[in-house]
């Protein structure tokens, strides 16, 4: 659950930062990102719309094919002018795009394209794996690649829940995280997602090797994602506070009177 939780923030901030790039806008163009949205200020152009179709386009796409349809990003825009932005008018823009907003999710996939029979579904599962249906989430099938995270007596999983659990485990045990491009140099495949996101973005938890990731370009975000037993925020990166505190379980639990209340 913590791996899903934070596979569907990645989506949202990545979604956010790749229609940035579409568009060639700043990160500083995001004015809000949390609870599964977020609010650029981009220009009115021809060209940024078409940026918008096209983001929305490709998410979907690979959306539709490693989540089966559940998941789904719709993206609305709304047009403004520079004294919307003053004198109080701002909570107006806001009223218009959550009106725009509640419209979109009502036709988010386009049923012209994605519409009608799912070929090539069955021919997706591999019979030799134990067994062929990913056990986690019931939809995708088992995964090769996955084979090799599995324990002894474990089921066979498909790639994406690999990379929940993946996901999961580490933001609790790392202290930071990469963003980069999907044919980044990142060694070991034990350290990074097998199904890159959108297709686009590897997140892999790593501590050295980024001056060549950087020099490369491949190196998109690095993030701090914990906070020092005193307190201290880390200065040299960006700090994104998402690893929190997991608790465990001790045997001085069982004589706790306020565990055991009822």
């Amino acid at each position: 659950l913590r791996g899903r939780s934070f596979a569907v923030s990645l989506f949202c901030e990545l979604a956010a930062d790749m229609l940035c790039r579409e568009i060639g806008i700043p990160s500083t163009s995001i004015l809000l990102n949390a609870a599964g949205k977020f609010t650029i200020i981009a220009p009115n152009t021809i060209a940024a719309r078409k940026a918008v179709e096209n983001v929305e386009d490709r998410i979907n796409a690979w959306l539709i094919e490693k989540t089966c349809g559940e998941n789904a990003l719709g993206i609305s825009s709304v047009e403004a002018s520079p004294a919307d932005f003053v004198s109080g008018r701002f909570a107006g823009i806001y009223d218009r795009l959550g009106e725009k907003m509640a419209e979109r999710k009502f036709h988010k996939f386009d049923l012209d394209r994605y519409g009608g029979a799912v070929t090539g579904y069955l021919d997706r599962f591999d019979n030799t794996l134990t067994p062929p249906l990913c056990p986690y989430c019931g939809k995708r099938p088992s995964s090769p690649q996955a084979e090799r995270f599995r324990e002894k007596d474990d089921k066979s999983l498909c790639a994406m829940c690999r990379d929940h659990i993946f996901l999961g485990e580490n933001i609790v045990k790392k202290t930071r995280i990469a963003i980069c491009d999907k044919d980044a140099d990142i060694k070991g495949v034990e350290n990074k997602l097998l199904e890159p996101i959108f297709g686009v973005y590897q997140a892999a938890f790593i501590e050295g090797g980024l001056t060549k990731l950087t020099r490369e370009g491949t190196l998109l975000k690095y993030w701090d994602i914990a906070i020092s037993a005193d307190g201290q925020v880390a200065k040299d990166v960006t700090a994104r506070f998402i690893n929190g505190y997991v608790p465990v379980y001790a045997e001085e639990d069982r004589y706790d009177d306020r565990l055991l209340e009822g």
